[in-house]
């Protein structure tokens, strides 16, 4: 028996949809489904599952409709094509359905106790929804300027976003025609219930005041710190305790995140051209030699330029196995081969069937280590062999685009568009130059807490936004337009 501290819910804020209304789910508990500030939806009609309402409420909100006109990989607008962070979103969302729909399947005890899908779909949602303008140079150009105010981290960003710079909601009352009493203490984000915003949660990590390192800590804010506890207490009846994130659903979500990036993000640099199937497991050994740095950094797996090129020789095992089928010599397996690549980086058929089938073998092979005290800490995780071929693909995406021209001149780009607003806020004791809105939310700053207030205005920027407002503080032209609204 899978014991709990918890109350387990059998109302439709616990139990699966479509499921016996008198059969308890394990998973869940109805103090994971309270809210920072109750809602009264249940009262208006709206009976859906807590965790449905939840992911209305982050597919509504500004932040997430901002993802549009966010990079992901390539710069945003720069394709019709490429995936921008709210596409990627959405890839990650239904390969975190399959991963739990496969789960709940095959692995005891979720087929007596599944994982909610509702709420796979809000952790998959906001899993990027905190992260800056232009991807991954713009976090780093976001990052350098924290460094001494506790560094930017994107997954961080995300947990403040969601539980306290959204102004969906706010403390207090706030009658319409009455003046407002706000601050930055006020709102409470998209008032998420605890165990979506738990959900969320990837590192389970403070990150310390001043940065020193080059990159980026994982984990969160001490700002935020308050957050964590109250979602681990929903979760585990101890605000500290021996539990730690990610929950279940938050290590789905995770291995999600990699899949997609691994393939969809991959589908966008053949479609654009920056590779092929060909070329990938026919690259300078230098880039073999980054790639197994990369993973043997994180992984600790020793892993060789030999395995490295093992590993992309059988994701891509369909141009040697096409190259059988000419019966003829070298040259012949050689043609063959290359025609297949090509085939496969320029043809939306071949190109989404070889995808595809990837996709669905990292999928298939997830695993579950079981919690049995507290079965919503227990872990997704890919096997050790899946887990190469998904970061070899990862690094290989990420060596192969930023070593190109174009973005090494939209990564420096990044670098003068992030740091020159940065600075310029920094200057502005009264914020005069953030939008009249959000400056209300902002009364009462003190010194240690304006760089934060500026990182979270930044981070909340479209790459046209941030452009447009570069623009706006250092070009003369009589017709910028400065009005936009965040």
């Amino acid at each position: 028996m899978f014991k709990s501290k918890h109350r387990r819910t059998t109302s439709g804020y616990g139990q699966m949809p479509g499921h016996n209304g008198n059969k308890v789910n394990l998973l869940y508990t109805d103090e994971g489904c309270t809210r920072f500030i109750p809602i009264t939806e249940e009262c208006n009609g709206d009976i859906r599952h807590c965790f449905a309402r939840d992911a209305t409420r982050v597919t509504s909100s500004f932040a997430f409709r901002r993802l549009q006109h966010k990079t992901q990989l390539f710069p945003a607008n720069s394709n019709d094509f490429i995936r921008s962070r709210l596409t990627h979103s959405l890839d990650v969302v239904q390969v975190a359905k399959a991963i739990a729909i496969n789960i709940n399947t095959k692995i005891e005890p979720f087929i007596e106790n599944p994982i909610n899908l509702e709420l796979i779909q809000v952790a998959a949602l906001c899993h990027d929804i905190g992260h800056a303008p232009f991807g991954h140079s713009g976090e780093m150009a976001l990052f350098e300027c924290m460094k001494p105010f506790g560094g930017f981290e994107g997954n961080a960003q995300t947990l403040r976003l969601i539980s306290k710079l959204e102004r969906r909601e706010i403390r207090g009352k706030w009658e319409l025609g009455e003046e407002p009493e706000l601050g930055h203490n006020s709102t409470v984000g998209l008032n998420l219930t605890k165990r979506s915003i738990a959900s969320t949660i990837k590192y389970d990590k403070e990150i310390t005041k001043v940065q020193t390192k080059t990159k980026p800590d994982k984990g969160y804010y001490h700002e935020d710190i308050d957050v964590i506890r109250e979602c681990r207490s929903s979760l585990s009846n101890n605000r500290n305790g021996k539990l730690h994130f990610p929950t279940l659903e938050g290590s789905i979500m995770d291995i999600a995140d990699d899949i997609a990036y691994a393939t969809s993000d991959l589908e966008d640099a053949f479609k654009v051209g920056v590779v092929t199937p060909m070329s990938m497991i026919s690259e300078n050994d230098k880039i073999y030699e980054a790639i197994a740095g990369d993973i043997n950094r994180s992984k600790n797996y020793g892993l060789t330029v030999k395995d490295v090129k093992a590993s992309l020789y059988e994701t891509f095992n369909c141009l040697t196995e096409s190259a059988k089928l000419t019966h003829g010599g070298a040259l012949d397996a050689l043609t063959w081969a290359h025609r297949s690549s090509k085939q496969i980086a320029t043809t939306v058929h071949h190109r989404t069937s070889v995808l595809r089938n990837i996709a669905n073998r990292l999928i298939g092979s997830v695993e579950v280590e079981v919690n049995n005290q507290n079965l919503a800490f227990s872990k997704a995780k890919l096997p050790k062999k899946e887990l190469i071929d998904v970061e070899v693909l990862k690094s290989f995406n990420y060596h192969s685009v930023i070593s190109s021209a174009p973005i090494k001149a939209f990564e420096h780009r990044a670098q003068v568009i992030v740091e020159g607003i940065f600075n310029a806020l920094f200057e502005d004791q009264d914020f005069f130059l953030i939008p009249d809105e959000r400056r209300e939310y902002l009364a009462g700053l003190s010194a240690t807490e304006r760089p934060r207030a500026i990182s979270d205005f930044i981070a909340d920027m479209t790459d046209t936004y941030a452009a447009d407002f570069y623009s706006n503080l250092k070009n003369s032209d009589p017709t910028i337009n400065y009005y936009r609204s965040l």
